[in-house]
């Protein structure tokens, strides 16, 4: 049994920050994000194989202290990302994945008030329930 699940999840948002008299939409936050992919999963008897291939990203964002200070912009981003797993047992109590994170490597910060996103990297994980 084959299954493959195109997705699309986004964030829409203009956010309004109101500091004494001063009122900008130059709030640090990317008016679009999200992400989107394709997910495979192969049923067999007692297992579930599956892979995941995604994009995830936000527009530009800027951030303005005062009306007197200068507006920051920062550059908006997309980063790849590749993910399998396997899910083993009578009831799927066994689970491995490996995550491929930010494929090529890219440079981006998410807000000016955040550390730098995470540059390419790898997740593995184990788990058993009993």
């Amino acid at each position: 049994h084959l299954l493959l699940s195109p997705y699309l999840s986004g964030t829409w948002m203009r956010r309004e920050t109101k500091q004494n008299d001063f009122v900008t939409y130059h709030s640090d936050t990317p008016l679009l994000s999200g992400k989107a992919g394709a997910r495979y999963d192969h049923y067999f008897t007692h297992s579930e194989l599956w892979f995941d291939m995604y994009l995830r990203g936000a527009s530009h964002s800027s951030y303005q202290e005062s009306a007197t200070s200068t507006t920051q912009t920062l550059a908006g981003y997309t980063t790849l990302h590749l993910s399998m797993g396997n899910s083993m047992g009578d009831n799927g109590q066994y689970q491995w994945s490996l995550h491929l994170n930010n494929l090529f490597d890219k440079s981006y910060r998410a807000s000016s008030n955040e550390l730098p996103g995470t540059g390419r990297n790898v997740v593995a994980s184990l788990q058993a329930k009993f």
